[in-house]
């Protein structure tokens, strides 16, 4: 690894007035010149190598779904591309199909969904790696030397935050990507205003909201940031916008054939939007929540980066997408979880990282790059100000809401589920939160502290942010998938089944049809009324109280498959063979 100081960069050096430029000039006191780092090509690749093998090992253990509606719409979704039959029938809330759309090809290999499920998994793995261009891309922009880029850019992807969604057949990894890549190719548009860049801006932005839903708040910076720069470029701009609304749409489109076709009740739109109505305080808690996630998975890189992007907004035209970025999608998961927050009894709503990680890793790479790049006190000084101030702020806005012994999911905190005890949840005590915040400050000090070394501060974060991974992954996350998978449970249940019968599925728990749809592919399922018809069929998953079956003589399977409903068998010779077998449970 190599090092050397550097001039001042010509943005440090250009001349300004007005307020905002006098607190930029108080930020640059007493900077020394640059520091420019670099490394040796071999470096870098051993750097990315490592990091897709860390995301490979992460998702290895994976047995199935586990997060249900997310992973089973997806693979779903693929499904319905593939044209294969049977068809599936999924409950619940639809998922935009980007993920799926890579998945789709398995299904014209294999009909077993643990096949596919991996095959998805690999999907996943492929993104998480691709996502390092164009984050050292970005990295490159805001001053780090060409094969340094792609090390920073491994290195925060090694982040809990980014890694252990690997154990998921989830479109985060697929979102993080499209986001980095909309704005490298904004990147590429500032420097060639041309409407074909303009095009491929807005078909980039599009492509985020196929990624998932929650890439609409990006489009909608995009077509923000568009308006304010490209006002000039008439011709650009409408490229860009033009582009952006084609995509959206065809993304829109496909989405609700999908949906059409797979879902029985879909409530995507419904459900997002209900905390639209709610109190301003209510969505501040929220937010301030989330900041505080921000800076304790992502300590003092997310804050040095949000702090560069806010100085050089009239030097970088890219800052304000990364800004506006930011702050939609900060905006749109606020409202997203202020109704479950208000409903549900989770810890993990008010520090919700899962829907804004794709974002911080955006910020955390440009801050990565400029602490190492940069030389003044007052920069590392306010990086410790904002973090101390954003801990003040949650302790003050969003812990009197955050319930005493609160359930939380590590998928969804994942950058701090660490941070939170097991024993404190099971007996309903108060996490200590003023100690957690402590460490945080903490944390970010020392990392501010390591960035005096430039080299150092890269090679302590990296280390940081694996360890963080492996032992969360084996101590926390693996287990609990093991425990929540129940894929298996119920296909090993059914396994005695007759193939060529289709199985029904009582209306009233159609919630929980879709682990059944996926474990019990190519076994067509369907949904029935008991009160208005008859199954139509030897088999019916329903309560193991259901009144129903046990009145037309129907009699439960031995065997229960953990997910907590029960396969009825119906008069006839299905229920005489498995009877024979001694497979049903003894009538009362």
């Amino acid at each position: 690894m190599t090092g050397a100081d550097v001039g001042a960069t010509p943005e440090a050096r250009e001349p300004s007035g007005g307020t905002w430029s006098r607190w930029q000039r108080r930020l640059g006191a007493g900077r020394q010149a640059d520091y420019r780092f670099e490394t040796h090509r071999a470096v870098a690749v051993i750097t990315v190598v490592f990091t897709a093998a860390v995301h490979a090992w992460v998702g290895w253990t994976a047995r199935g779904p586990v997060i249900v509606p997310d992973e089973t719409g997806t693979l779903g979704a693929a499904h319905v591309l593939a044209g294969v039959e049977p068809s599936w029938l999924l409950a619940g809330s639809g998922f935009m199909p980007g993920l799926a759309i890579f998945v789709t090809p398995a299904w014209w290999l294999t009909s077993d969904p643990w096949v596919i499920y991996y095959c998805a998994l690999a999907v996943v793995w492929v993104f998480s790696v691709l996502a390092i261009w164009p984050l050292a891309r970005i990295a490159a922009h805001f001053g780090a030397a060409p094969h340094a880029s792609w090390v920073m850019a491994a290195v925060v992807s090694l982040a809990p935050g980014r890694a252990l969604l690997g154990n998921y057949a989830m479109a985060e990894s697929l979102l993080t990507f499209a986001i980095a890549a909309t704005i490298a190719v904004a990147l590429q548009l500032t420097q060639k205003m041309t409407p074909t860049w303009g095009a491929v801006l807005g078909a980039a932005a599009g492509f985020t909201f196929l990624a998932h839903g929650r890439g609409l708040a990006v489009v909608v910076a995009v077509v923000v940031w568009s308006l304010v720069v490209l006002w000039r470029k008439w011709n650009v701009l409408a490229a860009t916008l033009l582009s952006a609304c084609v995509s959206v749409g065809a993304a829109w489109a496909l989405y609700q054939w999908i949906v059409g076709a797979l879902y029985w009740n879909d409530m995507r739109a419904s459900n997002t939007l209900r905390g639209v109505s709610a109190g301003v305080m209510e969505i501040v808690a929220i937010t301030s929540g989330m900041a505080w996630y921000a800076v304790a998975a992502w300590p003092a890189v997310a804050v040095a980066g949000l702090i560069i992007v806010c100085l050089s907004l009239r030097r970088r035209p890219v800052s304000l997408l990364v800004l506006l970025a930011a702050a939609a999608v900060y905006g749109a998961a606020a409202v997203q979880l202020v109704f479950p927050a208000q409903t549900a009894l989770r810890l993990d709503l008010f520090i919700y990282g899962r829907y804004v990680d794709p974002l911080l890793v955006i910020l955390a790479v440009i801050g990565l790059a400029s602490l190492v790049r940069l030389r003044s006190w007052a920069f590392s000084g306010a990086i410790v100000l904002v973090t101390a101030t954003v801990l003040f702020g949650f302790h003050v806005l969003t812990l009197p809401h955050v319930p005493v012994g609160g359930q939380w999911f590590d998928v969804h905190i994942a950058g701090v589920s660490h941070y939170f005890s097991r024993f404190n949840y099971a007996n309903s005590l108060r996490e200590p939160w003023e100690l957690l915040s402590l460490a945080t400050l903490g944390l970010t000090i020392c990392f501010v502290a390591l960035a005096r070394i430039r080299a150092f501060l890269i090679v302590a974060l990296g280390s940081y942010f694996a360890v963080l991974t492996a032992a969360d992954d084996v101590v926390r996350v693996d287990p609990w998938n093991e425990r929540g998978s129940k894929s298996e449970s119920v296909a090993s249940v059914a396994a005695t089944l007759d193939p060529q019968y289709p199985i029904a599925f009582d209306y009233d728990f159609g919630a929980a049809i879709n682990i059944y749809t996926y474990a019990l592919n190519p076994t067509p399922l369907h949904v029935v009324n008991l009160d208005e018809e008859a199954p139509g069929t030897p088999y019916l998953y329903s309560s193991v109280n259901a009144e129903v079956p046990a009145r037309d003589g129907a009699v439960p399977l031995a065997v229960r498959d953990g997910v907590g409903l029960v396969l009825w068998v119906y008069p006839g010779p299905e229920q005489d063979r498995l009877n024979e077998l001694g497979l049903l449970a003894e009538r009362e």
